[in-house]
């Protein structure tokens, strides 16, 4: 619902969420477990979240263990990024499976 890419939703940090605003904003990628910054200036952008985003994040900021604004948004327990391959065979299948959307590759 936000348009981010597999590389921005790996690198957002708590600090670039504002759940009172409801916005994010984009300013770094991850690859392959490396951060880096996006590609262009128009990669780096504020973007509106809908309600329904805002909702699951302050659920998902509740169940955080790590709240400070360099942790990482989706992590493994570790605290370091997840998987892109992981990320996108596994939690987006089956999320779009449940919302019988089309499958993402």
């Amino acid at each position: 619902m936000t348009g981010l890419r597999i590389g921005e939703i790996l690198a957002l940090r708590w600090g670039r969420i504002d759940l009172l605003l409801g916005t994010l904003r984009v300013a770094e990628t991850c690859y392959k477990g490396h951060f880096g910054s996006p590609k262009t200036r128009a990669s780096r952008r504020e973007v509106p979240l809908a309600s329904a985003v805002v909702r699951e994040l302050k659920n998902l900021y509740s169940r955080s263990a790590e709240h400070s604004p360099d942790a990482l948004v989706f992590a493994r327990r570790q605290g370091v990024p997840l998987a892109a391959d992981n990320l996108r065979k596994k939690a987006l299948r089956t999320a779009c499976k449940r919302a019988g959307l089309q499958r993402i590759d």
